[in-house]
């Protein structure tokens, strides 16, 4: 996986300091490695959720807050009417993608209408986070 480009490497340091509070990253025009920014900023999750297009692989790293602390889950989102060969590289890519985002304490994937809603990401990034990351540390 190419995540080298320079945009990349800015969206991703503001994430982590926490001038940004997601990165989306989706497969560069005509490639299937290389990565580039869709979107980065401030809202968190409501201003992610609409660049998880239905027919995408999106790899994200969203801010949550658990037991007070902000946090970055990493969220996969492969959506529904994504092709087979697509879904299967998103699965193939995922794990290198999030341990390529040093500083991701947990992640999900999701992949229909029900699992982006709001509150289900929220619930599922919080066990992610709190599986990946335990209390204290």
């Amino acid at each position: 996986m190419d995540l080298s480009s320079p945009e990349i490497e800015a969206a991703w340091a503001a994430c982590r300091s926490g001038e940004a509070s997601f990165l989306a990253l989706g497969y560069a025009p005509g490639s299937k490695k290389k990565l580039a920014v869709i979107g980065s900023g401030t809202g968190g999750f409501g201003a992610l959720r609409p660049l998880l297009a239905a027919d995408a692989v999106v790899y994200a790293a969203c801010e949550v807050q658990v037991g007070g602390a902000r946090k970055l889950a990493f969220v996969c989102s492969v959506g529904e009417a994504t092709g087979g060969m697509a879904k299967g590289r998103a699965s193939m890519h995922k794990q290198d993608i999030e341990n390529s985002l040093d500083g991701t304490v947990g992640g999900i994937t999701v992949s229909d209408e029900a699992e982006l809603e709001p509150a289900a990401v929220a619930a599922g990034s919080y066990r992610a986070v709190e599986e990946g990351h335990p209390p204290g540390t």
